[in-house]
C-alpha cells in the first residue's frame, strides 16, 4: 500500500498591514527575522526571469544576488533573488513555486505568497538488497534477504525462508528518511509515521519513524485457529482446546510435490483432543511433471485412506511464493485454473488461501478472478484478528479467514495464528 508523505513545519505567522497614503493603496509590509534584524519588503522585483523582493541591503536581509536599479526608495534598497532560507526539511532558496523542483516551504522567505523557500528533495534511494519472499516473526513482517550482502541490521531469523542458509528473514531493518530515522514495519502497525521508499519489501512495509512499539491485540475465544507444517503434539493439542481454538490445518501437501507424511499424526490428534475443525491445505508444484489434478486426488485418496475420520473434509489451495511457480503468468493460471477445475470435477470441498500481493505477483493482476466461488483464507501480518484491514481482490468481496499472525510460539509450537468466524 503505497502512501503520500506529508510532512508539516511549524511556523510563524506572518503578517501584513495595508496603509494607504493620499489615497494610494501601497504594498503590504511582511515581517520576518532575518539574521539580525526584521526584514520587510518595499515591492517585489524581477532580475534574469528570476522573482525577487526589494529589501534593505544595510539591514543584512540580502544573502542572495543583489541587483541595483531596479526597486523605488533609497539607493539601499536593492533587488534580492535566490536569496537563501532555512527551514525544518533543509535549507534552501527562495523561488517562485511555481519554479521550484524540490520541495515549496511557506513562511521562510520574505515577499508574495508564491515565493517560498525551494528545498531541494531527493527522491528515496533505490533499495540496494532484493528480497526473496516474505515472512513474519512474532506477527512482525518482514523479508528473506542475504544476511552476508550486509542487507539487515534488524533482527535475523534462520529457517524461515526459501534458498540457501545466508538467506534469512530479517524484520525490524534499520531506516533512514529525511525526516528521521526509523525500523521497517508494516503500516498497519506503524503508530509514528510511515514513509514509504526506504524499506525492502513490498509496498505495505514501511519505515516507520517515531511512535511506540507495537502490540498485538489478544485473542478470545472461539474464533481462533493455527495452521502447521510440524507434528501437532498432543499436549499442543489439548493447549489449544484449552484456550478456545476451534480449528487446526496442518499442511498435507509439500511443495515438491510429495505427501506430507505428518499429516495424518496431527489429524488424528487434534480429533482426539476436540478440536472442532480440522481441515488440510495443499501447497501445490507447479513446476513437477504431475498435474494439478494428480497432486490434488493424490492428497485426497491418501487422507480418505488413513484418516478418513480425523479429516473434516476441506482442501485449502495454498497461492503463494512466486518463486515456486512457473515464471508465467499465463502459465501460472493456466495450471491454477487446472487445479481449481480438480475441485469441481473430482467432488473436492477446497478453498483458497493467498494474499493481495501474492496474488499479482503470481498471476499478474490482483483483479485476475478464478476459483472466487471458493471461500478465502487470507494472509496480513498485522497482528490484527479481524477483516476491518481486507481490501476485495479477485472476485473476493468477503473472506471467510484471515492468517494475522506468522510463526510464533503458541502453545510450545511453532504456528501461524488466524481468525475466522465462520469455522
Amino acid at each position: 500500500m503505497f502512501r503520500s508523505l506529508l510532512v508539516a513545519v511549524l511556523v510563524g505567522c506572518a503578517f501584513g498591514v495595508e496603509t494607504k497614503v493620499e489615497g494610494q493603496k501601497l504594498a503590504p509590509a511582511y515581517g520576518l527575522q532575518a539574521g539580525n534584524g526584521i526584514c520587510s519588503y518595499q515591492d517585489t522585483c524581477s532580475a534574469g526571469g528570476i522573482e525577487g523582493v526589494c529589501v534593505s541591503i544595510s539591514s543584512g536581509c540580502c544573502s542572495g544576488t543583489v541587483t541595483s536599479g531596479l526597486c523605488p526608495g533609497s539607493s539601499d534598497i536593492k533587488c534580492c533573488t535566490n536569496n537563501a532560507c532555512s527551514t525544518p526539511s533543509g535549507s534552501g532558496t527562495c523561488k517562485q513555486t511555481s519554479a521550484c523542483s524540490g520541495t515549496s516551504v511557506p513562511g521562510y522567505c520574505a515577499g508574495p505568497g508564491d515565493l517560498q523557500c525551494c528545498v531541494n528533495t531527493a527522491p528515496p534511494p533505490a533499495p540496494t538488497c532484493s528480497y526473496q519472499a516474505t515472512c513474519s516473526v512474532n506477527y512482525i513482517e518482514g523479508v528473506c534477504v542475504s544476511v552476508s550482502d550486509g542487507c539487515c541490521t534488524g533482527t535475523t531469523t534462520s529457517g524461515l525462508c526459501p534458498g540457501s542458509s545466508d538467506i534469512k528473514c530479517c524484520t525490524s531493518n534499520g531506516c533512514n528518511t529525511p525526516i528521521g530515522s526509523g525500523t521497517c514495519l508494516q503500516t498497519s502497525l506503524c503508530t509514528g509515521t510511515s514513509v514509504p521508499g526506504y524499506c525492502t519489501g513490498p509496498g505495505d512495509l514501511q519505515c516507520c519513524v517515531g511512535g511506540s512499539p507495537p502490540v498485538p491485540p489478544t485473542p478470545t475465544a472461539t474464533q481462533y485457529g493455527i495452521d502447521i507444517s510440524q507434528t501437532l503434539s498432543s499436549s499442543t493439542a489439548s493447549c489449544l482446546v484449552s484456550n478456545g481454538n476451534s480449528f487446526v490445518i496442518p499442511r498435507g501437501f509439500c511443495s515438491d510435490g510429495t505427501i506430507d507424511s505428518k499429516i495424518c499424526n496431527s489429524l488424528n490428534t487434534a480429533y482426539a483432543a476436540g478440536v472442532k475443525t480440522r481441515d488440510t491445505y495443499l501447497f501445490p508444484c507447479p513446476t513437477c511433471s504431475s498435474s494439478a489434478n494428480s497432486q490434488l486426488t493424490t492428497l485426497v485418496n491418501y487422507l480418505n485412506g488413513n484418516c478418513k475420520a480425523a479429516w473434516s473434509g476441506r482442501v485449502w489451495l495454498d497461492i503463494e511464493g512466486s518463486q515456486y511457480w512457473t515464471g508465467n503468468t499465463n502459465n501460472n493460471r493456466a495450471w491454477y485454473q487446472s487445479l481449481v477445475d480438480a475441485c469441481h470435477n473430482n467432488g473436492i470441498t477446497c478453498g483458497v488461501y493467498s494474499s493481495a500481493s501474492q496474488w499479482s505477483a503470481i498471476f499478474g493482476d490482483r483483479n485476475y478472478a478464478y476459483g472466487s466461488e471458493f471461500p478465502l483464507w487470507y494472509a496480513h501480518y498485522d497482528g490484527n484478528p479481524s477483516f476491518s484491514d481486507f481490501s476485495a481482490f479477485a472476485g473476493w468481496s468477503t473472506p471467510h479467514a484471515k492468517q494475522y499472525d506468522g510463526d510464533v510460539s503458541f502453545c510450545g509450537m511453532n504456528v501461524d495464528r488466524n481468525y475466522s468466524p465462520s469455522f
